[in-house]
């Protein structure tokens, strides 16, 4: 007579070893199709323009399927602006030339009740970032006397000079040193009696640029050194329509010979 448990040792452990064999086949058959599977790569695209955060490696990454998520096509009119900017940010403004007028020869000529202004014309052209040169001129305006000609104001002066600018912050601005000579003629006549000649004056100095935005400035400057001049005196006869010559010498000067408040407008170029 058989064992009453035969049947349900056997049956058990025949199920068991099935479960197995089926557990290793599809364990395999799950390492095959993995390692068969090509995997998603992702490949560098060059982008000359983009300006984005991502343009900043100049790259956009795309994967096998070619989209990159977030990222919409852009149209002509997106391109050729994001080319301008482009083109602007490596582009770089460098000082060209300042123009400049001095106010203090206008101010004086007030004062003094003259009836004429001389006009100031100044011209600066940096050279690097620390040092330029710079001419200036003068002139009356008009060219006349008045008051009968028992009175006039004639001047005519030019000026060459270099200035060093110490700071790197702004161009021809702040703190400057500077040197300059120059001459010219002159004419001065008060109540039919004045004084003619040419003159010669130098002046070193200092001042200090305001900038105001990235084209004005207010350069305020004071320079001493030496006038050197011939004269004529001479007293009006004849309702002063002639002048008759007294006497002529010479006249030396030490001191102050220079004062700008004057005011510029800074030109730049394009430099890439």
């Amino acid at each position: 007579m058989p064992y009453p448990y035969s049947t349900v040792s056997i049956y058990p452990c025949a199920h068991a070893h099935a479960l197995t064999r089926t557990s290793l086949i599809t364990l395999l058959l799950a390492l095959s199709l993995s390692a068969s599977a090509q995997p998603e790569t992702y490949h560098s695209v060059p982008l000359p323009l983009q300006a984005d955060s991502l343009a900043k490696t100049n790259m956009i990454v795309l994967n096998t399927h070619g989209i990159v998520p977030g990222i919409l096509p852009r149209s002509d009119a997106q391109e050729t602006q994001l080319a301008k900017e482009d083109r602007a940010g490596r582009e770089k403004k460098v000082p060209l030339l300042a123009v400049s007028t001095n106010l203090v020869m206008e101010a004086g000529t007030v004062l003094a009740k003259f009836h004429t202004v001389p006009l100031n014309l100044g011209l600066e052209l940096p050279l690097g970032k620390h040092w330029s040169v710079f001419a200036d001129y003068t002139s009356t305006v008009p060219w006349r006397a008045y008051n009968n000609n028992a009175d006039c104001f004639q001047l005519m002066q030019g000026h060459l000079g270099g200035r060093w600018y110490p700071s790197k912050k702004r161009p021809l601005g702040g703190w400057y040193v500077y040197a300059q000579a120059g001459g010219g003629y002159y004419d001065f006549e008060r109540d039919g009696k004045g004084y003619q000649g040419e003159d010669f004056l130098a002046a070193i100095g200092g001042g200090y640029s305001i900038a105001f935005g990235e084209h004005f400035r207010l350069n305020l400057g004071v320079g001493i050194g030496p006038i050197l001049t011939h004269y004529r005196y001479y007293e009006g006869r004849m309702a002063n329509q002639h002048l008759m010559y007294r006497y002529s010498g010479n006249w030396q000067y030490f001191g102050v010979t220079d004062a700008k408040i004057s005011i510029t407008w800074l030109f730049y170029r394009k430099k890439k």
